[in-house]
């Protein structure tokens, strides 16, 4: 569904909960009056608008839940290994459920869904905004990655896939339109003002993209959209210290939800602003229970709290089935790194090719004997069991040798590297194995990092860890 269809669903949907129905209730009174007499038109529908009173005023008693996600950086699945994933657009979608079940969600996302341009870059993206489409979202605020995009990209995801794309100051150069400035929509009986900020992007101007000063942009949009909403929203794609200080500058603001601040930032307030911050490739989310001002002109009444996507959560089907279509995509792509951002950026040293670990057994057979007993030896048996094996987020470290010349170059092509073998840590050693007096060009202890960093292997601790492998020179 297109953003002009979207947003007149979106007009229909707000006169339903609080337009004046004029046409509508003008209908009903028509058709009413040709059988039942004029007085009791008159009362039924009197006692209509009462209910709806109540409706409206219980609504606004309740509230609503707030889920904000932020800094996505690409991640459409968790990350992680077994046991400590956090994060991903299913289980994102799941969380939107269950916070649905107590009542009016308003799914908001601060921006940087994004990690590149590259084909698997995209990939991930379409899917990402595909599911955010399937849980609901309200609004996505325009990040620096999203502008990076250029102008014709942003157009084709509104137009074909709907999302409401917000930004006061990240702006199409000409027609047609990829954004909205601003998003004003009713929820639990309450008047919603949505807009968002970013900086600009850090390869400079954007093609059919102008990005303009995010304070002068926030000084000429907010005093209208104040005056028309309870509850005024800024999706801000900056850092910590620029989201504090624009909390200061903009107090008119309720909610001031931030991206990419290195860290999440726990719901906090600032004067009469809420400021959070949900960021870390999508691994946790901002979760609020918003309830309007208790009388006009005064600040929201909220709790809130930082939540871990852990696993447990419901994973929808609708969402599922769209993680199985981008599974079958990336096995039809059969991608090599040169099409991932995970090419490593030392590939062309001269004299470095990977020889395989079958040319490393016969001569070092005590540590081939360590290795085939341990779990390194069996990595891509791990991904064939999470059906993963076609993913290069995984196979650059469960794979030998990820983009290295001789390495792991394609699913299709490289099922002898499908693990973690001798030089995934010791390096591409065809040198040494055509000259044993060459030296493998790594130092085993200093690589485990690159694999076993804070993302992958939480737990992880070097010397533990190196004895469960630990193997002498032969």
């Amino acid at each position: 569904m297109g953003r002009r269809q979207k947003e007149r669903g979106r007009r229909g949907a707000a006169a339903e909960e609080g337009g004046s129905g004029e046409g509508a209730s003008g209908g009903i009174r028509e058709k009413l009056e040709r059988w039942l007499p004029v007085g009791l038109v008159t009362g039924l529908l009197l006692l209509a608008a009462a209910l709806w009173h109540v409706h409206e005023e219980t609504a606004r008693k309740d509230g609503f839940s707030v889920l904000l996600t932020g800094d996505t950086a690409g991640c459409f699945l968790p990350l992680g290994s077994p046991g400590t994933r956090l994060g991903g657009l299913p289980r994102r979608a799941g969380l939107a459920a269950k916070l649905r079940e107590s009542g009016p969600l308003l799914a908001l996302d601060a921006g940087g869904a994004v990690s590149g341009n590259l084909p698997y870059d995209r990939i991930e993206m379409e899917h990402i905004f595909r599911a955010e489409a399937l849980l609901g979202i309200a609004a996505h605020n325009l990040g620096a990655p999203e502008v990076a995009l250029e102008a014709g990209t942003l157009r084709t995801l509104d137009h074909d896939i709907g999302i409401p794309f917000v930004s006061a100051n990240a702006q199409a150069t000409e027609m047609p339109p990829f954004s909205q400035r601003r998003i004003l929509l009713r929820i639990a009986g309450c008047d919603v003002g949505i807009t968002g900020i970013t900086t600009a992007p850090a390869g400079g101007p954007v093609r059919g993209v102008e990005v303009r000063d995010a304070r002068s942009a926030l000084r000429e949009l907010l005093p209208g959209l104040r005056h028309e909403c309870e509850v005024l929203v800024v999706l801000a794609y900056v850092d910590l210290p620029q989201l504090l200080a624009l909390a200061a500058e903009f107090p008119q603001v309720d909610l001031f939800l931030g991206g990419p601040t290195g860290h999440p930032y726990p719901p906090a307030l600032h004067g009469r602003t809420v400021v959070a911050a949900a960021t870390d490739q999508g691994r946790r989310a901002v979760v609020l229970r918003v309830k309007p001002p208790a009388e006009p002109g005064g600040p929201v009444r909220w709790t809130g709290a930082l939540r871990d996507l852990v696993e447990g959560l419901p994973e929808p089907e609708p969402v599922l089935q769209l993680v199985d279509g981008y599974r079958k995509v990336l096995a039809a792509k059969d991608m090599e790194p040169g099409e991932t951002p995970f090419m490593p950026r030392l590939r062309a040293i001269p004299g470095l090719f990977v020889a395989g670990s079958d040319r490393c057994i016969p001569c070092h057979s005590e540590a081939a004997a360590a290795w085939l007993a341990s779990r390194h030896s069996e990595a891509g048996g791990a991904l064939a069991r999470d059906g993963l094996v076609n993913d290069p987020q995984c196979l650059r470290c469960h794979s030998t040798c990820y983009g290295y010349p001789g390495g792991f170059a394609r699913p299709s092509a490289s099922s002898t590297l499908r693990a973690v073998g001798c030089e995934s840590c010791h390096g591409p050693s065809a040198s040494h194995a055509e000259q044993p007096t060459r030296h493998t060009p790594w130092d085993a202890r200093t690589t485990c990092i690159s694999c076993h960093d804070a993302d992958n292997s939480p737990r992880f601790e070097l010397e533990s860890y190196q004895a469960r492998i630990e193997h002498r020179r032969r």
